[in-house]
């Protein structure tokens, strides 16, 4: 049996960590309630990684926008298809309500990583160009149709090759620019 971190590793963080500016719990079983343990008590967090996180479902944005309202970055690598907690709607709520936190001068959200090897992901072009138009100025993506679409719409929004699925901010891993032929 395979043993991932849960929500009781959520809640001993919470209560152990009350300073935290990065948090990565990548293919955890980690669900909204732990999510909510941790960023409640580290509304400091400025780097957020859920990435494979199986158990999380959209209320989790509305979690990350109550308790996190200054993020800049934000991974999601390998979505649960179509139980994905990042999704269009819940992509532009989260912009919107930092749009509302800044009181109108612009989001903080600079960086989004994603990972998109699903075909039925929640998470679309829509939601994207909202972002991406609201001032997200980084994507970290892998090279498939939403690389495609995002390429296509002109922007100067900056392409990265994704990271692995546990990469670490400040890492030996050096991310490199995703060209349109690639």
């Amino acid at each position: 049996m395979e043993t991932k971190l849960s929500d009781f590793s959520a809640i001993s963080i919470a209560q152990h960590c009350k300073q935290l500016k990065s948090f990565a719990m990548v293919e955890s079983g980690i669900t909204c309630f732990g999510l909510e343990k941790v960023v409640s008590t580290n509304t400091g967090i400025t780097t957020l990684n859920l990435s494979d996180s199986q158990y999380l479902i959209t209320r989790a944005v509305d979690i990350i926008s109550k308790y996190l309202p200054r993020l800049e970055v934000l991974r999601n690598y390998w979505p649960v298809a179509a139980t994905d907690w990042l999704s269009d709607d819940s992509l532009i709520a989260l912009v919107d309500a930092q749009e509302k936190e800044s009181g109108g001068a612009g989001i903080f959200l600079k960086q989004i990583g994603l990972w998109t090897d699903v075909d039925d992901q929640q998470l679309t072009i829509r939601g994207v160009k909202y972002a991406i138009e609201k001032g997200v100025k980084e994507i970290e993506i892998n090279n498939d149709t939403l690389h495609s679409e995002i390429v296509n719409l002109g922007s100067a929004v900056q392409l990265y090759q994704a990271h692995y699925i546990h990469y670490i901010d400040g890492s030996l891993y050096e991310r490199e620019p995703v060209c349109e032929g690639n």
